[in-house]
């Protein structure tokens, strides 16, 4: 007699899931041959015109990413609560052409970008977007003691559900421009001045409140050594504004933030680069006291090429910027990368990029002044693999995987994810 057990339904539904990831990678897989093939044939049909040195480097790519935790949600939370889906996992397709001009005239140097990508996500398909970049550089020279950059860029991508861990068209627009320039007063000695306006803006309603605008001034004086070795003092002046955010109790919208920075840049050998910066940084609210903060900033970053093959990056920092999410509070992060590289034949490069990173909520909408404990923690850690191919000079095909995991005081935003994929472009 037949009897009934609860483990064949786990056994059938476990089949089933499995079933559904086997198809839809399957389905992924089929997707990423079709594309690579055509890239690849574009790729030697044009190679034989294209040349290292082209003004207008026009391209065409794609790109297809899994990622098991698209939102970064809790163990605790489950993708029915967060998204009303079945799963936390995602594949992400992505098609992209765009252009890549860098035109000299006389002394002038023009650069611009310019790209279209669509995006279409496989089980959160509310996300699909239209994105692109738009960049343009003017590098100007005027005699031989004045030069400058004159720059723009506008850029709609989707954001990170890192600090979010919820499902909320999260598309954003990072807009940039400047100008910025430079005076030889004497040999070796330089004057530097310039301004820049940086805009974040959201187009979901829930996350318009965290619209920001900042305007920066950037005063400064460096010394450039016959070698190329460069030692600078920086000051940096920067007002900003949360441009839909009404003052209470415990939020303001406006701020100024001062920073004095000590830069160089040292090449120690052919073999060995360091550069970074170290400095103080303080911002006051213009309502709210409570909120200020203050503390030492700093970032060091150092270039070994070991040997013929194989290079070794390793990165150092503890700054402070805006984190994302709904509250749009600051944060200070302070980490370390490491990120050994092979060149194991002419065409393949393989790395590997350790890093750590701890985050330290400032002005948190969950921070009392008086309970500073209370403040959030974060502890983010990233290990991964990158294969970089580049069959001919034209093409690049690479394949990424990663693991990253987040342990926070706020026990609903612990999370882990896994992601792997695959990246192919060609230029003409």
């Amino acid at each position: 007699m037949f009897r009934y057990s609860r483990s064949i339904d786990y056994e059938v539904t476990g089949y089933n899931a499995a079933k559904a990831i086997i198809q839809n990678m399957s389905r992924a897989m089929s997707y990423s041959a079709i594309m690579g093939g055509f890239c690849l044939s574009i790729s030697q049909n044009t190679f034989a015109t294209s040349t290292a040195d082209d003004t207008f480097r026009p391209y065409i790519g794609t790109t297809l990413t899994y990622d098991s935790n698209l939102l970064r949600l809790a163990d605790v939370i489950t993708p029915e609560q967060a998204a009303g889906k079945n799963t936390k996992s995602d594949f992400i397709k992505r098609i992209r052409g765009g252009i890549d001009i860098d035109w000299r005239i006389s002394r002038q140097q023009i650069l611009a970008k310019l790209e279209v990508n669509q995006n279409w996500f496989q089980t959160f398909s509310e996300l699909d977007y239209l994105g692109h970049t738009v960049e343009g550089q003017w590098n100007w020279q005027i005699g031989s003691d004045l030069n400058g950059v004159i720059r723009y860029s506008n850029n709609v991508s989707v954001g990170s559900f890192g600090q979010l861990n919820q499902l909320v068209k999260n598309i954003m627009t990072l807009e940039q421009y400047g100008a910025t320039g430079a005076y030889q007063i004497f040999p070796s000695w330089f004057l530097r001045a310039g301004v820049l306006r940086n805009n974040i803006l959201f187009s979901e309603e829930l996350l318009k409140i965290s619209n920001l605008q900042e305007n920066t001034g950037d005063f400064g004086v460096r010394y450039v050594s016959p070698g190329n070795n460069m030692l600078g003092l920086r000051m940096l002046l920067t007002e900003g504004s949360f441009l839909n955010r009404r003052v209470s109790a415990r939020v303001d919208n406006a701020y100024r933030r001062t920073s004095y920075q000590m830069e160089w840049n040292w090449n120690y050998s052919v073999k060995t680069q360091v550069d970074g910066y170290i400095g103080y940084t303080q911002q006051k609210f213009d309502h709210l006291n409570s909120l200020d903060f203050a503390d030492f900033i700093g970032r060091a970053n150092i270039n070994w090429q070991i040997t013929g093959k194989t290079m070794l990056n390793l990165s150092g920092w503890r700054e402070i910027g805006q984190a994302n999410d709904i509250n749009a509070t600051f944060v200070q992060r302070h980490g370390l990368l490491l990120k050994p590289s092979w060149l194991t034949t002419p065409k393949i490069t393989l790395e590997l990029p350790i890093s750590y990173e701890q985050q330290d909520y400032l002005g948190d909408s969950g921070f009392s002044p008086n309970k500073p404990a209370q403040a959030r923690v974060d502890k983010l850690s990233r290990i991964g693999m990158n294969l970089i191919y580049k069959p001919l000079e034209n093409t690049k095909v690479s394949l990424f995987i990663q693991h990253e995991e987040r342990k926070s005081t706020n026990l609903r935003s612990n999370y882990e994810s896994q992601s792997a994929g695959i990246n192919m472009q060609v230029a003409f």
